[in-house]
């Protein structure tokens, strides 16, 4: 069976680092594999070919909901993963006019789109209506980005602060663990500092930056899982 990708591109050139090396990793597939009943995959270019029902769109979050149909639902915070144990610290999710004096200050982020401007109050400010993240601030070390496929943690990358400040890996391999009903494919982002390892937020594998995670042998069946895996708002 071959899966094509529809991959976002300017000029006739790949856009983000991720689409980049998933056709490195098309073209590894290629020279790899000689048996014709393995998966194969191809890829066509936005720019050059229109959409067909049945690619993978791969690109910015946008362009992925343009050929979706719907907004992507982010999930932040699974449930499962919502113990002291994983987040050290407080964390609440209130709607725009819940917000009080009391939980200042906090990091603010919405909580019911993907694309926001997160930010630190001090104080009250005006929000628009949605719902919040709301997360104690605190201070961070390191920042890694854990990659899971079939609930194995297959990567794990730095992507800000002091990279010789290491996560715990048991414990995120019991946040993979604990995350009943997770996608096929996600990301967990976490932060290191002197309490420990926290998770940060997680995310499907939709348009998320690899930050050097580079295991072509099975990057196009994770875009395959995160695209088919993911939620459509309804």
């Amino acid at each position: 069976m071959t899966k094509t990708f529809y991959i976002q591109t300017a000029n006739e050139q790949p856009i983000h680092d991720f689409t980049f090396h998933l056709l490195e990793a098309i073209r590894f597939h290629a020279w790899l594999n000689t048996d014709p009943d393995h998966p194969s995959y191809t890829f066509r270019k936005s720019d050059t070919s229109a959409f067909q029902k049945g690619m993978i769109p791969v690109g910015s979050l946008e362009f992925v909901e343009e050929h979706w149909g719907a907004p992507l639902i982010p999930d932040f915070i699974p449930h499962p993963l919502r113990h002291n144990k994983f987040l050290k610290r407080r964390i609440r999710f209130l709607s725009s006019g819940d917000l009080t004096e009391e939980v200042l200050p906090a990091f603010v982020k919405r909580n019911d789109m993907f694309k926001s401007s997160p930010m630190i109050l001090s104080s009250l400010t005006p929000l628009e209506e949605g719902e919040y993240l709301i997360s104690e601030v605190v201070t961070i070390q390191s920042e890694w980005r854990a990659f899971v496929f079939h609930n194995r943690l297959v990567g794990l990358h730095p992507y800000s602060g002091d990279p010789t400040v290491f996560p715990d890996a048991p414990l995120i391999h019991r946040m993979i663990e604990d995350y009943d009903h997770s996608p096929l494919c996600y990301t967990l982002d976490v932060g290191v500092n002197d309490d420990g390892t926290f998770l940060i937020e997680s995310h499907p594998f939709i348009s998320c930056g690899l930050y050097g995670f580079q295991n072509y042998k099975i990057l196009p069946q994770m875009f395959v899982a995160g695209y088919l895996g993911g939620t459509k708002k309804t």
